[in-house]
C-alpha cells in the first residue's frame, strides 16, 4: 500500500518541527532544517505548504520546492547534493558519544589498515598446529592445510612471487 499524507502541521516551540499525518495514521516529524530550501526560509514561507498529487507531493509555492512523499518517509529530504550536505553535517559532530566510540575503536587497533599490494602476495602461515597436528596456510584468500611435520617445507612467498613457488604444498 502506498503512503501518503493526509495533513500537516507545525509544532515545536519555534515552529520547527513538521509533523505529517499519513493515510494509515501514523505520524512522521521532521525538522525544518533537516529540508532543503525550508530550512533556511522565513517562517511564512515554511509554513506556507500545499499537499499535491493526492498527498504524494508536499509543494511549497512561494519557495518553488517540492518533495516526493515515499523518499521523504525513507530519509530523503531533498537533492543529493543536499543529503550529501546533511551526512557531512553529522560526521562534523563532536559529542561525547562519538568521542568514547572512537576511543574504544582505538583500543581495539584503530581503523583497519589498507592491504599493501606486496603484503597481499605473500602466504601467511598459522604456526598453531589444529588438534589434527595439521598447519594452516593462507595463500591470497584460499586456505591449505599440510601435516605438521611438513611445516618446516612451507615457504613464504617474496612479494610478487607467483603462487607456482609453493611446490611443497600439494593441495
Amino acid at each position: 500500500m502506498s503512503m501518503y499524507v493526509t495533513s500537516f502541521e507545525w509544532t515545536g516551540e519555534d515552529h520547527d518541527l513538521l509533523v505529517l499525518r499519513l493515510n494509515d495514521g501514523s505520524r512522521k516529524v521532521i525538522p525544518k532544517e533537516s529540508i532543503e530550501f525550508v530550512g533556511t526560509a522565513t517562517r511564512e514561507d515554511a509554513e506556507n505548504i500545499e499537499i499535491i498529487g493526492d498527498g504524494e507531493y508536499l509543494h511549497w509555492p512561494s519557495l518553488d520546492f517540492d518533495l516526493h512523499v515515499p523518499p521523504l518517509l525513507e530519509g530523503v529530504y531533498g537533492s543529493a547534493k543536499w543529503m550529501s550536505h546533511l551526512g557531512r553535517q553529522g560526521g562534523r559532530a563532536r559529542t561525547a558519544r562519538k568521542a568514547d566510540a572512537a576511543r574504544a575503536n582505538g583500543k581495539l587497533g584503530g581503523r583497519p589498515r589498507k592491504c599493501q599490494p606486496e603484503a597481499a602476495s605473500a602466504a601467511v602461515i598459522n604456526a598453531n598446529a589444529s588438534s589434527y597436528g595439521n598447519c594452516e596456510v593462507t595463500l591470497f584468500s584460499w586456505q591449505f592445510a599440510f601435516p605438521r611435520e611438513r611445516f618446516a617445507e612451507a615457504l613464504v612467498l617474496p612479494p610478487g612471487a607467483p603462487v607456482h613457488h609453493l611446490p611443497s604444498l600439494r593441495v
